[in-house]
């Protein structure tokens, strides 16, 4: 989890983030790092890494650096590119070979589906005697495999991925030699139990349905590249959504911000935490906006005797007018703002905007793990890559004075 935010305007665009990052383990879970989280991906370009830091424990932050070439200006989007063709044949360089990433990507998929269902898939596993014989393990497994089939069947694709051959998905995982997925899915169990070839069948096709699904747990990191091309006088922004690789196929999809193509010059994006920036901006809570109006709608069923369909259109116009006030109270005018910002002052509202969602990140209920020093560069096209608070490689040092 982290803090990260994305300000332009015509002027360039000001990035900042904290520093703490969250690495995929073997077992599926996480173990939280300091580090950077941002670092130059071309000659005018940064990028931020967000969500899961590594893939196959190779930190993202590395491959990255590995494809920058000094003083070559390559735009968000030919960067992001880039990175996708190449991330396959940069991980045997790291000392990870194709099997171990088939199976970093496949790791932890089901027990995430599992906690999302509050451990209903798992229940059969769970039911099982201390000493159960071959049979009844057997049996759990294949009701494990029945409950993800129910559930796989529920869950909505993906639309946003880029092309995903399933065959050629489903020759690369069926032909593991070390460990079948089947026989990892046993380990994350638990149970002692060598799969049936059926049950192998299974949990192949079931890993290739799930490639595509999109769920809550879902594994996920998101690379921001942020800068100028050679050809580019305003600042573009390409979100690569990366999901895992299966053979030489990257699960991922890209979202390209670009104002030459109709989108806003000024714009701020938050990519994790969001809450606290959109109390700053809007006033209120986007969920408290959604629970005031759920709560209108039912006090004027209450009050008026309406019927359910009138007071969910209630609801829907009390979330409208809401919505509209707020954007043209609070998100409009603050737009206007961070529109006529100097590069200086686009640098202190990110890191005011990052410190703010920290506070959020700190003070919710959930565990927070976020924290850290929060790290601020912008981007021009005269100046290039400005580092306004970096962690220097002195302990306990910064770089830049601007935010001292």
């Amino acid at each position: 989890m982290t803090v990260s935010i994305d300000l332009r305007n015509i002027h360039g665009i000001a990035k900042a983030s904290d520093m703490n990052q969250s690495f995929r383990n073997h077992d599926g879970t996480l173990t939280e790092v300091p580090g950077h989280k941002m670092t130059q991906s071309s000659g005018k370009g940064v990028c931020a890494i967000v969500g899961t830091g590594s893939f196959a424990g190779v930190s993202h932050l590395l491959t990255v650096n590995s494809l920058h070439r000094d003083g070559e200006e390559l735009s968000s989007r030919e960067t992001g590119e880039r990175w996708v063709e190449k991330i396959p044949s940069l991980l045997p360089l790291c000392g990870v070979d194709d099997e171990a990433a088939k199976m970093a990507w496949f790791c932890g998929i089901i027990p995430a589906l599992d906690a999302s269902v509050d451990g209903a898939l798992f229940s059969a596993v769970r039911a099982l005697p201390s000493s159960p014989h071959d049979r009844e393990v057997s049996k759990a497994f294949d009701a494990v495999l029945d409950a993800t089939e129910t559930l796989r069947d529920k869950l909505e694709e993906d639309g946003a991925l880029n092309g995903f051959n399933r065959e050629a998905a489903r020759l690369a995982l069926s032909g593991l030699t070390r460990q079948t997925l089947a026989q990892h899915l046993c380990d994350e169990l638990g149970i002692d139990h060598v799969p049936s070839k059926a049950q192998e069948a299974r949990v192949v096709d079931l890993a290739v349905a799930l490639a595509t699904k999109d769920y809550d747990g879902r594994d996920e990191a998101r690379l921001i590249f942020s800068g100028f091309g050679a050809n580019e006088i305003v600042a573009t922004i390409a979100v690569v959504s990366f999901y895992g690789i299966i053979g030489d196929q990257v699960l991922y999809s890209m979202e390209l911000d670009d104002p030459t193509k109709g989108d806003p010059i000024t714009t701020v994006r938050t990519f994790a935490q969001s809450d606290g920036q959109s109390a700053l901006m809007h006033g209120m809570y986007e969920d408290d906006v959604e629970g005031f109006s759920t709560t209108a709608g039912d006090i004027a069923k209450e009050m008026f005797g309406l019927t359910d369909e009138q007071g969910a259109k209630m609801s829907e116009r009390v979330q409208e007018v809401t919505t509209y006030h707020l954007r043209s109270n609070y998100f409009e005018p603050f737009l206007r703002t961070v529109s006529g910002l100097s590069v200086e002052g686009l640098a202190r509202v990110a890191d005011l905007l990052c410190r703010v969602q920290e506070l959020r990140a700190a003070s919710a209920y959930t565990e927070a793990s976020v924290g850290g020093v929060i790290e601020v560069v912008t981007i021009t096209k005269r100046d290039g890559i400005v580092w306004h608070r970096r962690l220097s490689s002195g302990l306990n040092a910064n770089e830049g004075g601007l935010l001292e």
